[in-house]
């Protein structure tokens, strides 16, 4: 008599939950290191131009190239600014990501754990099975020898 886990299909089921959670994390993952170059990028970009606006105007520059390394440095720190605020979104949304990877494995192991019980609990009634039935014919096998020789012993009488 074989083993069958009745709720096998629900741990088929939470399996593939796991595995689209496990995909979801690393999707967020990525997504939250292209951001972080993003970040530095946008930061590398703004000190260059800090650097090249502190050089034109020790060097003497007009007003209005000034204006406009002034004005890209402030564009740069603007878009540093709303790239660090979606880093810290993205952050977020990798921890949720990274709890539902979490509870998705412990509801499969659950199950596993479960399977396994069932699976082991199983086979010790198989093994008792089997030990009933070898008990049985060494029973019948006593009874028939017994009786063999209580027949030998009237037979002799």
């Amino acid at each position: 008599m074989a083993f069958h886990f009745r709720l096998a299909l629900v741990l088929h089921h939470r399996q593939r939950v796991e595995d689209a959670a496990a995909l979801d994390l690393a999707r967020a993952q990525q997504r939250l290191e292209a951001i972080s170059r993003q970040l530095a990028q946008a930061r590398d970009k703004m000190a260059a131009c800090t650097r090249a606006l502190v050089a034109a105007a020790a060097r003497g520059t007009t007003g209005m190239e000034l204006g406009h390394l002034a004005h890209e440095v402030e564009t740069l720190n603007r878009r540093s600014t709303l790239t660090a605020v979606e880093l810290d979104a993205q952050r977020e949304r990798t921890e949720q990501a990274r709890a539902g990877l979490i509870e998705a494995a412990r509801s499969r192991q659950v199950l596993e754990r479960l399977g396994e019980s069932q699976r082991a609990a199983h086979a010790r009634w198989l093994d008792g099975l089997e030990r009933r039935e070898a008990d049985d014919v060494t029973a019948a096998n006593f009874f028939w020898r017994r009786a063999q020789s209580l027949a030998e012993l009237e037979a002799a009488q």
